[in-house]
């Protein structure tokens, strides 16, 4: 019961904590409207300063039409309040409710202020030209509005740092009894000085800019030393290259898409996807790393045979439930949940705690048979690598506790700037376990005292015991017979005799020797004793 307690709490907190974010706010959008879309809203956390701009181009009518524009900017001091909104409304919807009353606060919210700014109605022809609206000159906290003559100007410049909407309310004018028919695209562009990131998703850019040049760093390293340690190299080392090479891969992508983002405001997709997609690989062979690493994989045992086909069988099917909650996961909203994203996330976390488990398992087993032997070299490796693996499950129970009492059961979540931290924690606490894992396993001159040896290795040559009876005294004797009939030279031998004496030297040292005694068969039982005795008494 005792062990069943904490793998449910494992798996309860995995599912509340995603590791995946949804997509980065935006900075430029692209609308198609018509006469039956009255209002296009869309929500981002802005700096101080943001510039806010729109404008109206391709507007097509067959018949003499005008269009009558407004807009309304208003703030919210909670996070979730604006999830989930449409971008694009016919009719009565949210976007409706909160244009026409900005000043309503939700129920199910805890706040009391509501702060807004609002245009005036602007007429302009609908004749292919592009349609701009003065600049708006208001703070939010006053009630009248200045207008600029200027179109260079955008409409608004945000006063202060805060999650806004913005919702633009297009409606066609005509004459009576003509066609109010149309067609047209907005564009809205929000633009601070420090690019087109949200203030939520700007601190991951230097985030992934770090992590990128640390990656770098570590593999080049890892490179070097493997390079000049080629001919004693492991083969968990090359796991830890293939992983070394994957995180590099993945905060490079990372880092050019937020560049990207930050500099022409547009998402590209398909980069997020592939950024995500390594993520997954990353972390599912991370997972078969640590797996072999803890069942003593070229250390205790020489290969794994059929495990080794349940391990990478496991790795696959992590890999396929972590892509499908990723894909879940970033078509909606930050912190937004749904029933698909829960019950995809239950999956892999239940996943997830089943491998811990077999690696703590794994890892007791691999330290028992090291205890036995009596190796204080392998044993003190794999104790290092047991307390960090132990840091790391207590570390991650703290954040997952931290982050579900901050940022999930508060229903207005005013720490919004922290959820960043929800997506950087996880890359930066596997990092810091990569880096354990490559100083513990990093390539050495004595890098085979960490490989696998047999305590009684026989080498090419192929020994049998025979047993002869001496015809006068009628004791039993044990000697050697060599199969091998080349007998090395003696300059040979001395030459060899140096390296021999270095090879005892380290068995001596690592092995001890009663284990070698206990792993040998006694030369006589006492029952041949007895009998010897009793043959010598009779010949006397």
């Amino acid at each position: 019961m005792e062990n069943k307690i904490p793998f449910s709490l494992y798996v309860v907190l995995t599912c509340l904590v995603c590791g995946i974010s949804a997509f980065p706010e935006k900075g430029k959008w692209t609308f198609d409207i018509n006469q039956d879309i009255q209002y296009v809203g869309v929500s981002k956390s802005m700096f101080s300063g943001t510039n806010i701009t729109f404008k109206i181009q391709n507007c097509r009518s067959e018949t003499s039409t005008s269009l009558s524009i407004s807009w309304k900017l208003r703030h919210s001091p909670c996070w979730q309040e604006y999830l989930g909104l449409e971008n694009i409304e016919t009719g009565s919807g949210l976007l409706h409710g909160y244009y026409m009353n900005p000043h309503t606060i939700p129920e199910w919210l805890n706040y009391s202020a509501v702060e807004y700014v609002a245009s005036q109605e602007s007429i302009a022809p609908c004749d292919g030209s592009t349609i701009t609206m003065p600049a708006v000159f208001q703070s939010m906290e006053k009630k009248h509005t200045k207008r600029s003559t200027s179109s260079d100007d955008p409409q608004y410049v945000v006063p202060k740092e805060g999650v806004y909407l913005f919702v633009i309310t297009i409606r066609p004018k005509s004459q009576p009894g003509g066609n109010h028919t149309y067609k047209a695209q907005i564009m809205i562009d929000m633009k601070s000085d420090v690019g087109y990131l949200s203030v939520i998703d700007w601190p991951l850019l230097p985030f992934y800019g770090t992590m990128c040049g640390l990656y770098t760093i570590m593999g080049i390293l890892w490179l070097i030393i493997s390079l000049c340690r080629l001919k004693d190299i492991l083969r968990i080392q090359m796991w830890i290259g293939a992983v070394l090479f994957l995180g590099m891969l993945e905060m490079a992508v990372y880092l050019a898409e937020y560049e990207s983002l930050n500099k022409t405001g547009e998402l590209t997709a398909a980069a997020h996807y592939s950024a995500e997609l390594l993520s997954c690989a990353k972390r599912s062979l991370a997972r078969i790393l640590v797996l072999i690493a803890s069942m003593g994989f070229g250390i205790v045992k020489p290969r794994l045979g059929a495990m080794l086909q349940r391990i990478v069988g496991v790795g696959v099917v992590y890999m396929i439930l972590s892509a499908v909650e990723t894909y879940l996961i970033l078509v909606q909203p930050k912190n937004d949940g749904s029933r698909n994203i829960y019950a995809a996330s239950f999956l892999l976390a239940l996943l997830d705690a089943a491998i811990c488990f077999w690696i703590f398992l794994s890892l007791v087993q691999t330290t028992r048979t090291l205890r036995l032997r009596r190796n204080t070299v392998k044993l003190s490796l794999y104790n290092h690598f047991t307390n960090t693996l132990i840091f790391a499950v207590v570390s991650s129970l703290i954040f997952m506790l931290w982050s579900i009492y901050y940022h999930r059961m508060d229903t207005c979540l005013k720490d919004w700037k922290e959820l960043w931290l929800d997506e950087a924690f996880w890359k930066l606490l596997f990092s810091l376990l990569l880096l354990v894992i490559m100083i513990l396993w990093r390539p050495t001159n004595n890098n085979q005292r960490y490989a696998f040896t047999p305590l009684l290795d026989s080498g090419d040559e192929t020994e049998e015991d025979d047993v002869m009876v001496n015809e006068n005294l009628g004791m039993k004797m044990r000697v050697n017979r060599a199969n091998n009939v080349n007998t090395p030279s003696p300059r040979a031998s001395r030459e060899g005799q140096g390296s021999i004496e270095d090879d005892l030297k380290w068995v001596e040292e690592n092995i001890p020797s009663s284990m070698v005694e206990s792993g040998l068969p006694l030369l006589d039982s006492e029952e041949e004793i007895m009998t010897t005795r009793f043959e010598l008494s009779k010949m006397q």
